[in-house]
């Protein structure tokens, strides 16, 4: 699996410590009544949460190449099935999966 950085990275910046943010209008409105504007502070780790999210959520939910390859394998009679494989991850998965 390939992983391509599409996107500039706004963490450079983060990187050296928290964001603060302004909100524009906020802090327009704050200006014109003498007021102090409100702020938030985000971390360096909140940034890449967020990010990872948002990198998550726009991935396929479906590997196309993958099941291409699969189906392929399938067609010609390559693809075989290690049975005791998938036995042992499913015991991993729940070893109580089994029990009365």
């Amino acid at each position: 699996m390939e992983i391509c950085n599409t996107s500039p990275n706004i963490f450079d910046a983060a990187a050296r410590g928290p964001v603060t943010m302004l909100d524009e209008k906020a802090g327009q409105a704050a200006q014109a009544t003498g007021a102090e504007a409100d702020r938030i502070s985000v971390s360096h780790d909140a940034l890449l949460l967020t990010e990872a999210l948002r990198t998550a959520q726009s991935a396929p939910d479906v590997r196309e190449d993958k099941i291409a390859a699969i189906r392929s394998r399938i067609a010609n009679g390559t693809y075989n099935i290690d049975a005791r494989l998938i036995a042992g991850n499913i015991v991993k998965e729940d070893p109580g999966l089994f029990i009365r």
